[in-house]
């Protein structure tokens, strides 16, 4: 990844530096070294929240994550803050104080790039719904962006033209693009145009599952219950995402 790549060095590493010279009255932000511990646990406090936004965490919402966190600190600090991440998600998240947290710590070129990188988590399976739309929106109203900084950033990531924009955000590499991007996808497995009635997605998702269900192909070669299984969870998976995307 490009831009993502850098993001988390840029706008962790420079929050920290600055809690060195920076004070709070308020006695929950005390000590540098107790500064950076509060400062990680704001940043990942508000991944988790809008990791949970739509109500239910993706994979691919996940890797994108683990992979920024990789390349900026390594695997030893990614496990660990993983493994802190999944606790807060498990537990009552305390967006509020976190947020008040990365206003206080971070300049706005830090805040701005902050946003990105949540919508780049919302956007990261392939769709990003109003939940998280309306909770990245009052982040940033939390963390004293104006509207138009908001709209300007959202612009990017939702306009017609977003694929580009996500293609150079995310690096560009056909791998890439196929682990987050998927909208389009998800509808072309299920054999119908994204234009599609609620109603013929459900029509056609219930027959194809008929179709290749692992029932009806168990006494054939391992090979074609092994590529109707496939099949099937593809079939799935596509229309989780796309029951997702519309509500349903």
């Amino acid at each position: 990844m490009k831009f993502p790549g850098a993001i988390l060095g840029y706008i962790i590493g420079s929050a920290i530096e600055n809690f060195s010279i920076k004070t709070s009255p308020d006695e929950n932000y005390r000590g540098s070294n107790e500064g950076q511990g509060d400062f990680s646990r704001s940043f990942l406090e508000l991944t988790a929240a809008v990791l949970r936004a739509d109500g239910a965490v993706t994979r691919n919402e996940l890797e994108f994550v683990k992979e920024l966190y990789k390349q900026n600190f390594g695997l030893e600090k990614t496990k660990a803050d993983m493994l802190l991440l999944r606790d807060i998600l498990q537990g009552e998240i305390n967006w509020e104080m976190a947020c008040a947290n990365i206003n206080q710590n971070m300049i706005k070129t830090e805040r701005v790039k902050f946003i990105h990188y949540l919508f780049g988590i919302a956007k990261s399976d392939g769709n990003i719904t109003g939940n998280e739309l309306n909770l990245i929106q009052i982040i940033a109203q939390r963390i004293n962006l104006s509207q138009w900084d908001f709209e300007s950033i959202k612009m990017r990531f939702t306009a017609a033209n977003n694929r580009d924009f996500w293609e150079d955000y995310t690096g560009g590499s056909s791998r890439q693009q196929a682990r987050y991007y998927k909208r389009e996808d998800h509808y072309k497995v299920l054999t119908i145009e994204s234009t599609a009635t609620d109603e013929e997605i459900k029509t056609t998702y219930r027959k194809l599952a008929r179709q290749y269900h692992p029932d009806k192909h168990a006494s054939k070669s391992a090979e074609e219950v092994k590529s109707n299984e496939e099949k099937f969870k593809k079939i799935q998976e596509a229309y989780n995402q796309i029951k997702k995307e519309r509500g349903l």
